[in-house]
């Protein structure tokens, strides 16, 4: 699974800076996020553009992913 035993503080504060990257990246679109919940359709005709929302939603996944 991995471990952190062989990591320095320098690591951490990389990983530490990507996290908080992405969660402040997806904390604007928490609504639009439960808006999408209910369908690409639905979000859709209440005005979401689902694409760009989509590859956003897919680079912040890969950033926190990574």
């Amino acid at each position: 699974m991995g471990s952190f035993s062989g990591t320095g503080m320098e690591e951490i504060a990389i990983m530490a800076i990507a996290v908080i990257a992405g969660v402040l990246a997806i904390l604007p679109l928490l609504r639009k996020l439960d808006i999408f919940l209910l369908g690409a359709s639905y979000a859709q005709s209440m005005g979401i553009d689902t694409r760009r929302m989509t590859l956003y939603l897919i680079l912040i996944t890969g950033l926190l992913a990574g």
